[in-house]
């Protein structure tokens, strides 16, 4: 069994995140969430009628943004 096998415990997970939390960690407005989200530069999931997304999704946002931004000034 790998790790990428093994069953899913809540101590394994991070908590999903609010789309307040996200604007506040990215600095921009939870308007601006709302628009990354949009256009599809950042994933999100619904649960019940909650929008959240995943700790790992923003990181990967943030690592895309500072890569975009490394090639830019090349």
């Amino acid at each position: 069994m790998t790790a990428s096998d093994a069953p899913l415990t809540a101590s394994a997970l991070e908590p999903l995140m609010r789309i307040d939390e996200v604007a506040e960690v990215l600095r921009i407005s939870e308007r601006g969430v709302y628009r990354l989200m949009g256009r599809g530069e950042i994933a999100c999931l619904k649960v019940g009628g909650r929008t959240l997304l995943e700790p790992d999704e923003v990181r990967r946002f943030i690592a895309q943004q500072r890569a975009d931004g490394s090639r830019e000034t090349d």
